[in-house]
C-alpha cells in the first residue's frame, strides 16, 4: 500500500499541536519558576519585617523618657511656689 499524501490541512493542524504543546509545556516551566521566586520574595520580606517589629520593640525608651520629663515638669511645679513664698517673706 502506498503511502498517502497529507494534505496541507492536516500537516498544518500537526504544526499548530506541536506548537501549542511546547507552549504549554514552556507555560508550565515559567510558572513553576515565578512561583519559587515568589516563594524565596516572601520569606526575605517576612525577615525584613520581623527586624524592623524587634527593633521597635527594642527602642521603647521613649515612654521612659515621657516619664522623666513629667517628673521633671512636677519638679518645677512644687518648686515655683516655694520660691514665690520666700520672695514674698523678704
Amino acid at each position: 500500500m502506498p503511502k498517502k499524501a497529507k494534505s496541507i490541512f492536516r500537516s498544518a493542524g500537526e504544526l499548530v499541536g506541536t506548537v501549542a504543546h511546547e507552549i504549554a509545556e514552556g507555560k508550565d516551566k515559567l510558572v513553576n519558576a515565578v512561583t519559587t521566586e515568589v516563594a524565596v520574595i516572601k520569606k526575605v520580606v517576612k525577615k525584613k519585617l520581623a527586624k524592623k517589629k524587634a527593633l521597635k520593640k527594642k527602642s521603647t525608651p521613649k515612654k521612659k523618657t515621657a516619664k522623666k520629663a513629667k517628673k521633671a515638669t512636677k519638679r518645677i511645679k512644687k518648686s515655683k511656689p516655694k520660691r514665690a513664698a520666700k520672695m514674698q517673706r523678704l
